[in-house]
């Protein structure tokens, strides 16, 4: 399971030292490996408009990862690995409360499409700190329908 394809949509570039945070990835489909993976969900400098950390952007790549690795996942040839992936989490520092077979019992429950959302809202500066202010009548009512 090597690697996850993302769809890089702007080359990024950025470097910090003190995070140990390097990322250096070109615009097109890219196959990233874990360390590249991460950079590109942590990125933050989208200059898009909706601000220099735009965490709405960023949620968008969350999600994209996360069905890139879902269906991945599901292909025999993952399912097949899906132990040696859980041993490596955990060789890694990945913690959890979970046991190998609670983990394996949801990766495979996990067949079901997988249904993602955001509760609405827009970026604000409030007092000189960023915000999402959020509209959560509108939320409820994309939980509702989600639910049916």
């Amino acid at each position: 399971m090597g690697s996850t394809l993302v769809q890089v949509t702007r080359d990024m570039d950025y470097d910090d030292d003190w995070g140990h945070l390097h990322i250096h990835l070109k615009k097109g489909n890219r196959h990233l490996d874990g360390v590249q993976t991460v950079g590109y969900l942590r990125w933050r400098k989208n200059n898009n408009g909706r601000g220099s950390s735009d965490d709405f952007s960023r949620t968008e790549r969350q999600r994209a990862v996360m069905a890139s690795i879902k269906e991945k996942l599901h292909r025999w040839d993952g399912i097949r690995r899906l132990p040696k992936m859980l041993a490596a989490f955990r060789k890694n520092g990945g913690k959890t409360n979970l046991t190998t077979a609670q983990m394996l019992f949801l990766a495979w429950n996990t067949r079901k499409p997988l249904l993602t959302d955001s509760v609405p809202g827009e970026a604000q500066t409030i007092g000189g700190v960023s915000y999402v202010v959020c509209d959560w009548e509108a939320g409820r009512e994309r939980w509702q329908k989600a639910l049916k």
